[in-house]
């Protein structure tokens, strides 16, 4: 996000915590997709997993093909709020969802052969023709160790069938395949994945009319390269004619530095180290810190102006406001120090924040708001007691 769109926030008339939507930049990554697709002649799709936050999507329709899929409830969300194409995939699908998910999606994905085999005379049943896919592990681990939890195919990986395990006689059912090996790589790593996919499933590939990509594609990313990625899907199709539509989903890239998250200091203690108390908490607002705490590449949100331990004069601890011992965020150094009533800017913030906030504790899910072009911050949507009440029985 642009700092002087930052500077523009009056940050003591925010009630937080806040996650800001800025227009602006989310507008700048669109159409820098959209610029994507018509010299790639690939289509791009947001991943509802990690950005789901629909009052932006009027915006995004006008430049993606559509959505992805997860569950049910994203399926219908998609259909009814982006109103393009809808592409569903799950490690599993329930017997008693299966029929609605297929009325909201226009692609349905499968995880394994077997469930391809179980939901088939259901899709045969549909008057509307779905197209139909089935997901494949290349078996290379190019997200690399480093992303732990998050590489797709890692050692013993649920997702996806691998070459060994292919049927070539569910190609009668197949039109399309998905693959996903990436997180947060550049084109290079496409140019991997494509080797190893080709290596194994060239034969079957040669048969599908689609493919998707899957996430991971750092597209907006300033370092990366853009016409490469672009010569890369152009020169797959030609080696594969019978693949009319190739599908990214980006996934961070769509909402790279669109937001930032607003949190307010509520207290600051001293246990030997100095500890500031915000209104927010990892276990309930920022469950990827959580999450990542112990993988080889933690993700520590950037704060804007603070820098690392001990890199700015005044350091802290930052802890959250949940009664678990371990809420904490981690350590920042700031020019000044901390007081109550200040506010702090997480930079960033869009893509799996929002959609994975919960009520632990009773805490309250932030506020959601948008800073549109002229830099006026306003408030979409709050969250009250009714919204933790409703969630319990």
């Amino acid at each position: 996000m642009d700092n002087r769109r930052i500077l523009q926030i009056n940050l003591d008339a925010l009630e937080t915590p806040l996650f800001i939507l800025d227009e602006v930049e989310l507008q700048k990554n669109l159409s820098l997709l959209k610029e994507v697709q018509e010299k790639s002649g690939s289509e791009i799709l947001l991943a509802l997993k990690g950005y789901a936050s629909y009052v932006t999507f009027p915006m995004m329709k006008n430049y993606l093909a559509g959505v992805c899929a997860g569950s049910l409830y994203e399926a219908r969300l998609g259909k009814e709020e982006f109103g393009k194409e809808v592409h569903t995939y799950a490690p599993a699908f329930a017997d008693k969802e299966f029929p609605k998910i297929l009325e909201y999606s226009d692609y349905v994905t499968f995880n394994s052969i077997a469930q391809l085999e179980r939901f088939m005379p259901v899709i045969r049943a549909q008057t509307i023709r779905k197209e139909v896919g089935l997901r494949v592990n290349p078996e290379k681990s190019i997200a690399g160790e480093k992303f732990g939890l998050y590489d797709p195919c890692a050692t013993h990986s649920r997702l996806g069938v691998t070459a060994k395990e292919f049927d070539e006689q569910c190609l009668e059912y197949l039109s399309g395949l998905h693959v996903h090996a990436l997180c947060e790589q550049n084109q290079d790593a496409l140019e991997e994945l494509l080797e190893v996919l080709e290596e194994k499933f060239s034969p079957i590939l040669k048969r599908m009319n689609w493919i998707n990509l899957g996430g991971g594609h750092h597209i907006t990313r300033e370092d990366y390269d853009c016409d490469k990625l672009c010569r890369i899907v152009q020169e797959f199709k030609a080696r594969y004619p019978s693949i009319q539509r190739v599908y990214l989903e980006p996934g961070e890239a769509v909402v790279w530095n669109s937001a930032v998250f607003a949190t307010k200091v509520l207290d600051v203690v001293k246990n030997s180290k100095n500890i500031a108390i915000l209104d927010t908490s990892v276990e309930t607002h920022l469950l990827d810190v959580l999450l990542t705490r112990y993988e080889p590449m933690p993700y520590i949100p950037t704060i804007w102006g603070a820098g690392r331990p001990g890199e700015l004069e005044h350091t802290y601890t930052l802890g959250g406001l949940s009664c678990a011992a371990g809420d904490v965020i981690g350590e920042y150094s700031f020019s000044k120090p901390l007081r109550v009533g200040d506010v702090l800017l997480f930079l960033d913030m869009a893509y799996y924040t929002i959609v994975k906030t919960t009520m632990f504790n009773g805490i309250a899910l932030p506020g959601i708001a948008m800073m549109n072009a002229e830099g006026n911050v306003l408030m979409i949507k709050t969250f009250r007691y009714e919204e933790y009440k409703n969630r319990l029985s």
